[in-house]
């Protein structure tokens, strides 16, 4: 096989790299929440729940008959602005009233420790991290060794059509993109990580005082308000540097809010038990 016809080996270790980072990272922030903050593993765990039920079954679910309705898909395609809103208002309001009920109901006994938002925070990032980015990297692993190997012919003589293209396009982008925009995809998850616990922690507090309801749709708003910017950013094909910086700024502005609604609503820092001697 020509040897410009194969993924660069700067590639391959930085897929590596990033598919080991995208465990590490939901891993180290339970253990560190856990040892900090006396985060219980059922709040990180209620959290990869919520996210694989809420935004990987039933808002693909709900999503499902647009996307099959040839008239709804064409509408979408000529207009990026609405396809992009409905994209992301459905994510903010799937996930944040996955918060909301998982708040009400199996967590309801842990509303008296604030916490627990966080690691609840922890658990729904992390399972995020794992079902995009680990997921993905493990397809691109996958698909370097079929080009390198010289595989990938095999796999494309028994294709055909739109899956064959598919197939040429992960490739071309697998040999031609640069080494370093992997490493701009940690970025990134680690940017929505921030905007994850923050409005964990708003939701939180919106489930805690029947007064302060308001800061669901303020999360919903805010969450919505992220994956738009996301999706426009990158149709507009700015480089990846700049929108991942748009992302910091959003996901900074996500943490701030949160961290006022924290201040003016978590209760009296807790007594921590004591262990018997």
């Amino acid at each position: 096989m020509n040897p410009v016809e194969k993924v660069p080996l700067a590639n391959v270790i930085s897929i590596i790299i990033v598919m080991i980072l995208a465990i590490a990272i939901p891993v180290m922030t339970f253990i560190i929440l856990r040892k900090k903050l006396n985060g219980k593993t059922k709040s990180f765990f209620v959290g990869c729940g919520v996210f694989l039920v809420f935004a990987l079954i039933l808002e693909q679910v709900f999503k499902l008959p647009f996307y099959l309705n040839e008239a709804c898909l064409n509408f979408f395609n000529k207009n990026l602005l609405i396809s992009s809103l409905f994209g992301a208002l459905l994510a903010g309001l799937f996930e944040e009233f996955g918060r909301f009920t998982a708040f009400k109901t199996i967590l309801k006994k842990e509303l008296n420790d604030d916490f627990q938002s966080f690691m609840y925070g922890a658990g729904h990032a992390g399972m995020e991290i794992i079902a995009i980015l680990f997921v993905s990297m493990v397809s691109n692993l996958y698909y370097s060794i079929l080009i390198n190997s010289g595989n990938i012919n095999t796999l494309l003589s028994n294709s055909g059509g739109a899956t064959a293209h598919a197939i040429l396009l992960i490739k071309s982008q697998l040999i031609n993109t640069k080494f370093y925009v992997f490493y701009l995809s940690i970025f990134e998850r680690l940017f929505a990580f921030i905007s994850h616990i923050s409005f964990s922690v708003i939701v939180w507090f919106a489930c805690k005082n029947k007064k302060d309801w308001f800061y669901l749709p303020i999360a919903i708003f805010l969450h919505t308000g992220l994956d738009f910017v996301s999706v426009i950013l990158s149709s507009m094909r700015y480089p990846v540097w700049l929108i991942e910086l748009f992302i910091l700024l959003i996901s900074v502005l996500n943490a701030i809010f949160a961290y006022f609604t924290w201040k003016s609503k978590h209760s009296k820092p807790r007594v921590m038990e004591v262990e018997e001697a």
